[in-house]
């Protein structure tokens, strides 16, 4: 069995791992190949399992509608070549004739190197697979978001999308999103300073501003999603 001896804990902010690994289409260097662009990089336990292969249909369903977003999808598991391939041809012929042929990326970690990297690898299993890990990483090659599902639950395409419209919409620092965000509604404006004050003197002070339900949760209107 092969160990895991690296602890090294990624976090959000940091430059994302840098890699050369083989895909099922061709290698691929990380984050050369993918320089200007949003990447979803995400880990899924095993080939010829049920749960990922629901999620990979899920991905192909939305592929477009990332890619339309200037992202790109990178999936990893530490199978073997051959047993991915296979596996994606499985697929194919099981799959629902609506559902697109998957047809973004996966890399064959076979010696764990990009799993260690990005802390993939549950250290306290007995078994070297990976967790459903999900790592958002922006056109610079910073991780903005990572989410982790156990082995036994499905992820939530929407979810990650929904993230990843948020980490696009506030990417100048200025405005936040609030619980249940969707594109389109309202954004929170974040104050300009520590200290408690007043909602007037707030509204006053940024004429952005459209709504306070107090000082500190003040709100404005999504003019780039209107």
């Amino acid at each position: 069995m092969r160990s895991n001896t690296n602890h090294y804990h990624l976090m959000l902010g940091d430059k994302a791992p840098s890699f050369v690994a083989q895909t099922t289409q061709g290698e691929v260097r990380f984050p050369d190949d993918y320089r200007g662009k949003w990447v979803i990089l995400f880990s899924h336990p095993a080939a010829f399992t049920p749960v990922c292969t629901t999620e990979f249909l899920a991905f192909a369903r939305q592929h477009k509608a990332f890619k339309a977003l200037n992202t790109e999808l990178l999936a990893l598991s530490t199978d073997m070549f051959f047993k991915q391939e296979e596996w994606l041809a499985s697929i194919r012929e099981v799959k629902a004739d609506d559902t697109p042929d998957i047809e973004f990326p996966v890399i064959a970690d076979e010696d764990m190197s990009i799993a260690n990297a990005y802390g993939m690898i549950h250290p306290e299993k007995a078994l070297d697979i990976t967790v459903r890990a999900v790592f958002i990483i922006d056109p610079v090659g910073v991780v903005q978001s990572m989410i982790h599902y156990p082995v036994n639950t499905g992820r939530s395409i929407d979810e990650i999308m929904r993230q990843l419209k948020a980490l696009q919409r506030i990417r100048d620092k200025t405005v936040a999103t609030p619980a249940e965000w969707k594109p389109g509604d309202d954004l929170i404006v974040m104050p300009e300073d520590a200290y408690a004050g007043d909602v007037e003197d707030r509204k006053k002070s940024n004429p952005e501003i459209d709504d306070c339900f107090a000082w500190y949760l003040c709100t404005k209107k999504d003019k780039e999603n209107t």
